[in-house]
């Protein structure tokens, strides 16, 4: 489907963006996941709401690492992994 870039700052605070915009809405399907991690005491967290999250990095993993996921309909979020605050997106089939 595409690339979605997502950063953690090194304030610890969690972006996720696709085609440069803050992703609110996504289709369903398989995306890459391109991570740059700028923090030593986070990692990054993606879940859909009714199931188990993933962790795409976690603590100490600091730099750019790439992953691939696939994206079904429903609520999704994305957070830091030691104390959110989650952000939410939909996706939509």
């Amino acid at each position: 489907m595409g690339t979605l870039s997502a950063s953690i700052s090194s304030a610890e605070k969690a972006t996720l963006s696709y085609e440069g915009k803050r992703v609110k809405s996504l289709k369903a399907g398989t995306y890459t996941v391109t991570l740059e991690n700028h923090s030593a005491r986070v990692g990054l967290i993606l879940g859909e709401v009714s199931e188990h999250a993933v962790a795409l990095s976690t603590r100490a993993a600091v730099g750019k690492s790439s992953h691939r996921v696939t994206l079904s309909s429903g609520s999704w979020f994305f957070e830091v992994t030691t104390h959110g605050p989650k952000t939410y997106f939909s996706v939509v089939a």
